[in-house]
Formats: C-alpha cells, structure tokens, sequence
C-alpha cells in the first residue's frame, strides 16, 4: 500500500501530524526480521535520500541496552548544560560517552586508537551568531569553518606527535623509573 500526500497538479506537499503521541507497530508481522520496523528515505528509484530530523533533543532510546541522547542546546532540570551521550545496560547511569561544549568523557575499558594516528594541537575562530537565544549562552557565537570542512584551526608549524609516540614514551619512561615514576 502506498500513501501520497499530493496537492492538486501532483506534487507532493507536507503532511502534518498533531497528537499526543504517535506508536509505530510491528504486530502480526511474520517473517524472521518480525520485530524490525524499517524506515527507508528514497529520493527516486533506487536511490536513498536524506532524513533530517529537527527537535530541540532526540532520545533514541533501545529501551533494554541502552541509548543515545542528542540534547545539543539549553540545561537540565539541575541546571547543567545538556549534553550528547551514549548509554548501556537500559541507561539512566551508564554513560560511557558524553560530550558538551564543556566536557568530553570517555570511559570505557580500554581505549583504541590507530597507531599512526596524528595528534594535532588546535584552536577556534568564533564570530557572532545570527540565531541567538536569549536563554542560552552558548547561542551567542559560532564556529567559523576552516578550508578542510571542520572548524578546527590547524597550524602547520605547531609539533604533532602519534598515538604510538605517547604510548611509547610513557612506556619508556615507566620501565626506566623517568618521571613520575622515578624510583
């Protein structure tokens, strides 16, 4: 079955919903994928479109396991700034990724990363914002992109090192009592 919200020369229009609460089912589905819903974004034959989904925060929930909340504007009910987060084990508690403007935690139980990685140092260019909310500070300005696409100033003759370089000396420094470790 197929539904097209059309205007009268046939060109699809927006289709607006206004309620409460919406559930999507999957019952009386059979088939060995029973419990899946999926939800395709098609831009023509054959072709996958772009979903852009706009709220003020999203909290995609896997209700047993844990989720991911996306609440990338305004405070808490305690007053902290929201946050992106990811969640195990049902969340509520178990964040083992979190990131705002303030902070960036991990903590997992170990820590990956590719070797010949390089770590650049950075900074920001800031300018006013022209979507500034009243309520929340961080409205006020925003980042300016720099030529490769993200907003990270990178400056060539600033020292870089690699992931195994750290891992290497702090190995290097601990066998041979450097540092902290001096004995």
């Amino acid at each position: 079955m197929s539904i097209k919200i059309i205007d009268g020369e046939d060109n699809p229009v927006k289709l607006q919903v206004n309620a409460a609460s919406m559930t999507l089912t999957t019952k009386d589905k059979a088939g060995a994928d029973a419990n899946v819903f999926d939800i395709n974004v098609n831009s023509g034959k054959n072709t996958k479109g772009y979903l852009k989904v706009r709220a003020q925060a999203i909290d995609l929930r896997c209700e047993d396991h844990g989720g991911i909340a996306l609440q990338p504007k305004g405070s808490d009910g305690q007053g902290h700034m929201n946050k992106i987060k990811f969640e195990h084990g049902g969340g509520d508690g178990l964040e083992f990724g979190t990131f705002n403007t303030e902070h960036t935690s991990l903590f997992t139980g170990d820590y990956r990363f590719n070797k010949a990685g390089v770590i650049r140092l950075a900074t920001r260019t800031t300018e006013a914002s022209d979507k500034v909310d009243a309520n929340d500070p961080t409205t006020a300005y925003k980042y300016v992109k720099a030529a490769d696409d993200f907003y990270d100033n990178i400056d060539a003759n600033d020292p870089t090192c690699t992931w195994e370089d750290i891992v290497k000396y702090i190995a290097w420094a601990k066998a041979n009592n450097q540092g902290p470790w001096a004995v």
